[in-house]
């Protein structure tokens, strides 16, 4: 362990950074999507990728980059991730075809797969228990303020450049962390027994995951019926079956590593659980901002900062609000913030308030800020040092899965939402919409009849936005309805346990 309050700000400084800087890269790119789109010629759906080829590995390899920094020196592999993450940078930077781009984020994701992890598990193996409680609230307090500050100050600079200026800034930051990371001089507590963690096993979850993303990603365009959707997601969980049922068996044969994680998986579900409704629909409401209200880059990051500020300057709290509280208080604190925020979002229409906007946004920004720094801390306690690699990758790719699954399942069911209206707006004879046109209003494109007269162009244009707020807010409330049951299902199923247990006293 480290003593010294300044090796100990070296390592917080370093792992706060990497946070900061990965959101930084992963909250911008949402911005440019358009831009992106507008240089390389493609349709809105497909630049869509550039942020899904960038999760996907991370979703799928964050679990290996946990076992090995559990393996190997973990500064070692935070070196080693960060550098692989500012080569997709630069190569993101100069891609002159999307293809390009898209590879490019790829190695991106794996560096990212390896970093945050790493980065965690640098701190509960380099600083004391009190001082790594109050280092994961700052190192969420940098990711989350990372998604505040960089759709800010990269919209600000996207506004007088061009898009390729947020894997600039990405690959800046990382050159100077590395050379921290270089030139600190602390060491990593190295442990006698090394955890035996089946590297098959975490290659066989990672194949899951693969299938279960890629299906989510595709029904975004192609519905959840089309065998590219249904598929992949049939496959990968048949997988995750057989998996389960192997490490049962397996389990039962032999005492493994494995098992004695088994205490942190209640939390790891939790934050899987607490992400669900909360990215989609920040997702959605940045192309709300940007096809809607017509917003500048810049305008739409200041627009959504309340998410990403209040997230930040909470988070640092939270380890002193749960011995102040107790877990299960400030759990009910972050559902509450989560119903708030929601709930004013659902009350969205083209010509909202931002005062409403930036409301349901705050509410779902403390929600993030108290929901991972409260289950990694709890998932940290009950699993021992040696797994802390591990156990930090596995709550990493929960926050990674949760936000593609919530992209996925808020994004169809808002597509599909607002295509209905879009049906029940234009079902009259006055103009006729091909299919090809749904789709693109449905996904935010300015799109437009080929003969539509001039005067008709504001009228049409206000009828779209219209129809895409308000089958926007309906799909926002149905999540909210998906919360509500969450929470119900959660209470009946905690009563039913501490009922049981009682019985057998």
């Amino acid at each position: 362990m480290i003593n010294t309050s300044r090796n100990s700000r070296f390592v917080i400084c370093i792992s706060v950074g990497t946070g900061l800087i990965l959101n930084v890269d992963q909250a911008s790119v949402i911005l440019v999507l358009g831009q992106i789109s507008d240089q390389f010629g493609s349709g809105f759906s497909d630049s869509q990728w550039v942020l899904s080829s960038y999760l996907l590995p991370l979703a799928s390899l964050v679990v290996v980059g946990g076992a090995i920094c559990d393996r190997c020196s973990t500064d070692k592999v935070l070196s080693a991730g960060l550098t692989i993450f500012l080569t997709g940078s630069i190569f993101s930077f100069v891609s002159q075809e999307l293809i390009h781009l898209l590879l490019a984020r790829v190695l991106c994701g794996i560096g990212a797969a390896l970093a945050f992890p790493a980065s965690l598990a640098l701190i509960r193996k380099c600083l004391s228990e009190d001082v790594a409680k109050k280092a994961f609230g700052y190192w969420f307090a940098g990711a989350l303020g990372g998604s505040a500050a960089g759709p800010l100050l990269n919209g600000f600079l996207v506004d007088f450049s061009s898009w390729r200026v947020v894997f600039l800034i990405s690959a800046t930051v990382s050159i100077f962390i590395l050379i921290v990371l270089i030139f600190s001089n602390f060491s990593v507590m190295k442990f006698e027994i090394i955890p035996q963690i089946s590297f098959v096993s975490s290659l066989v979850t990672t194949l899951a995951l693969t299938g279960i993303v890629f299906g989510l990603i595709r029904s975004g365009s192609n519905g959840w019926t089309a065998g590219s959707s249904f598929l992949p997601i049939l496959i990968g969980l048949l997988i995750f079956v057989v998996k389960a049922i192997s490490d049962g068996y397996f389990t039962r044969q032999a005492k493994t590593t494995s098992g004695k994680i088994g205490s942190a998986w209640p939390f790891i579900y939790l934050m899987l659980t607490g992400i669900l409704p909360v990215v989609g629909v920040v997702v959605l409401t940045v192309l709300y901002l940007g096809s809607v209200r017509d917003l500048t880059v810049f305008q739409t990051g200041l627009a959504i900062t309340p998410f990403g500020l209040s997230a930040a300057l909470v988070s640092p709290l939270v380890p002193r609000l749960v011995s102040r509280y107790g877990f299960n208080r400030l759990l009910i604190i972050a559902v509450f913030f989560q119903f708030l925020g929601l709930a004013f979002l659902s009350r969205i229409e083209a010509d909202s308030s931002f005062l409403l906007i930036a409301t349901g946004l705050f509410g779902l920004g403390i929600s993030m800020a108290i929901f991972p720094s409260l289950t990694l801390n709890e998932a940290l306690a009950n699993t021992p040092e040696a797994n802390s690699g591990y156990v930090s990758g596995i709550h990493n790719g929960a926050i990674q899965v949760g936000q593609l699954i919530s992209i996925g399942l808020i994004g169809s069911l808002a597509t599909m939402s607002i295509n209905s209206d879009l049906r029940k707006t234009f079902s009259s004879d006055w103009i006729d919409i091909p299919e090809s046109g749904y789709r693109s209003l449905a996904i935010g494109e300015d799109w437009l009849p080929e003969e539509i007269s001039i005067n008709d162009v504001d009228r049409f244009r206000e009828l779209a936005d219209s129809s895409f707020s308000s089958g926007l807010a309906k799909s926002i409330s149905f999540t909210l309805l998906i919360l509500v049951g969450i929470v119900v299902f959660s209470f009946l199923m905690k009563k039913g346990l501490a009922k049981k247990s009682v019985e057998r006293i």
